[in-house]
């Protein structure tokens, strides 16, 4: 009777702490705690019904952040929304499509320089902006990494999709 008892017990105890540990809530990860990155639930909601469509949704297992890239992104600089909805934050970052650049930069025609590699959040949000207001100012944009200089955006449809990726992000903050 004790050993039916023990393993009774043990049964019951090793399935209540797994429902315990299933039913856990998710924590926020990675949170920037910067009113500029809140993505209310509206606001999400709108953009995964109406928008999230034109978007390759990719999810890090680690920290279950979605990205969202442009569905054939045609551009070497491509901006992408990093949705942490378990944060009711979404973070508008910069990538460029040859992941072995390191050490770029983005110039204007006066070869003033935009932006250099963004490491903060923070730093890819305003380096898009930087980026966005220059194309819509008409500058001749151009990525320069080592000794080499290659010109960017000079299809209409790469500095579409840049646009339009930022005017999504900055509807899904509420900044727009």
């Amino acid at each position: 009777m004790q050993k039916s008892q023990f393993f009774l017990l043990s049964s019951l105890w090793f399935v209540i702490t797994s429902l315990m540990i299933q039913c856990a809530p998710n924590q926020p990860i990675e949170s920037e705690n910067d009113p500029i990155f809140y993505a209310s639930d509206p606001a999400r909601l709108f953009f995964k019904n109406t928008r999230s469509h034109h978007y390759q949704l990719v999810t890090q297992k680690s920290s279950k952040i979605d990205h969202y890239a442009w569905k054939n992104e045609p551009g070497i600089v491509q901006a992408v929304i990093a949705d942490n909805w378990l944060s009711e934050e979404a973070y508008l970052l910069i990538r460029l499509a040859d992941k072995g650049i390191v050490d770029w930069q983005i110039e204007n025609e006066k070869a003033t320089p935009i932006i250099i590699t963004p490491q903060t959040r923070r730093d890819h949000y305003d380096a898009a902006l930087t980026l966005y207001r220059a194309l819509q100012d008409g500058a001749k944009l151009q990525l320069s990494y080592g000794a080499q200089t290659i010109p960017i955006f000079q299809k209409e449809a790469e500095k579409t999709t840049f646009e339009t990726v930022v005017k999504d992000y900055l509807r899904l903050v509420e900044k727009q």
